[in-house]
């Protein structure tokens, strides 16, 4: 009988430490090895690669009231020996974002856009006050996979930006050199394939938002015409119509 109880005691343990083996390092080693393959895919498929650094609703004293238009403080095109550096900040690591609750505010003021050959664009969204990604805005928050905050961070820091702000009384970096609003300028849209968040930063700010649930960002043209982008998120381009207000024409840039 005693003998019996200690292969029953013994099965148990070893059922045990498997478990516990299976959760704290199997199960979250494998869910970074698929985050991270994500990436990487991302990357190698990728025309352009481009880290932005901006404003969040949450910034100092005019904390998010229910409208909010985002700053874009720099952005930095990576040359090659860049992207290696961003490839060398997400090692394999264990990935505890399935079994750790998270409860921050999402303070977002960094995010990885990787534009690649088919004209997606996949985004890295990461706060590092809090220790959290977002993949595309389509997924939930997640905890960095540990040791990710502190090379992202370093690699952000690289790059001459700040992963940890401060951020209040932030003067914007110089859009880089905005063109003039013609419409050949605005061609780019469909020739360049951009993005939203690039029309903006090439463009500037818009004149006017006459969208309701949508972003509709209107460019007032120098021969009166205008220039209207439809995007749900300031960043992703859904569409792009050349209107005239004298002929009530609409011909459309990019579908």
């Amino acid at each position: 009988m005693k003998r019996f109880f200690k292969i029953v005691l013994r099965s148990f343990a070893i059922v045990f430490a498997a478990a516990i083996a299976f959760t704290l390092i199997i199960q979250p080693f494998f869910r970074c090895w698929s985050l991270r393959s994500s990436i990487l895919s991302a990357l190698d498929d990728a025309t352009s690669v481009r880290v932005v650094e901006h404003s969040s609703p949450f910034d100092g004293s005019n904390a998010y009231q229910g409208s909010f238009q985002e700053t874009i403080y720099s952005t930095i095109t990576l040359k090659s020996d860049q992207i290696k550096s961003l490839r060398k900040a997400l090692p394999f690591s264990l990935d505890y974002s399935g079994s750790v609750v998270t409860r921050c505010i999402f303070d977002e003021h960094h995010r990885i856009e990787i534009t690649q050959r088919d004209g997606n664009v996949f985004i890295l969204h990461i706060c590092f006050q809090c220790g959290e990604i977002i993949l595309n805005k389509e997924e939930s928050q997640r905890i960095i996979p540990l040791g990710w905050r502190s090379s992202l961070s370093s690699f952000i820091n690289s790059l001459g930006l700040r992963p940890d702000g401060p951020w209040d009384n932030v003067v914007p970096a110089k859009i880089a050199q905005k063109l003039p609003r013609t419409e050949k300028a605005f061609t780019a849209i469909r020739t360049e394939r951009l993005t939203a968040s690039q029309v903006i930063e090439r463009f500037g700010l818009p004149d006017r938002d006459i969208g309701s649930g949508v972003y509709l960002l209107e460019y007032d043209l120098t021969d009166g015409r205008k220039v209207v982008i439809s995007t749900p998120d300031k960043k992703v381009l859904l569409g792009a119509t050349l209107y005239d207000p004298v002929t009530k024409k609409s011909e459309l840039i990019y579908k």
